[in-house]
C-alpha cells in the first residue's frame, strides 16, 4: 500500500485534527478521511476514520512518551477482531506505525507496518 496523507488542524480551538488521504491498496484506488482528538473527560486519544472501501472504525489511545497506542474492535463478517495501532514519533519529520490484530485479544498478527514522512 502507499498514500498521501494530509492533516490539518480544525479551525475554532485547536482540538482536532482533520486528515484526507489518497492512494493504491490492493483493492484499488482508495481515499480516506481522520479525525483525530482528545476527550479530555475519558483522558483518551480518540480517532474516527472513514474510506472509500466503505469501512469505518472508531479507536481510542493513550500516550506513552513518542507513542501513541490506540485499540479498536472491529467485526468482518460474524467474527469480532480486536485491533491495536501504534505511532511512534521518530523525529519532527518522520514517524513509524505498526497495525496488529488478535481474534482473542493475546496472540496478535501484525497486519501492516511502515513509515512516515513530513515533506
Amino acid at each position: 500500500m502507499a498514500w498521501t496523507e494530509s492533516c490539518a488542524w480544525f479551525e475554532g480551538g485547536g482540538f482536532h485534527v482533520v486528515c484526507t488521504s489518497e492512494g493504491t491498496s490492493p483493492m484499488g484506488p482508495s481515499k480516506g478521511l481522520g479525525i483525530i482528538g482528545y476527550n479530555a473527560a475519558r483522558k483518551v486519544y480518540t480517532h474516527y476514520g472513514v474510506d472509500n472501501s466503505g469501512w469505518s472504525g472508531y479507536a481510542e489511545g493513550t500516550r506513552s512518551g513518542d507513542t501513541w497506542t490506540y485499540s479498536s474492535e472491529e467485526t468482518v463478517g460474524d467474527q469480532v477482531y480486536r485491533t491495536r495501532y501504534a505511532i511512534t514519533r521518530k523525529s519532527s519529520t518522520e514517524v513509524s506505525f505498526t497495525w496488529e490484530m488478535s481474534e482473542d485479544g493475546t496472540t496478535w498478527t501484525v497486519i501492516m507496518e511502515g513509515t512516515s514522512t513530513n515533506e
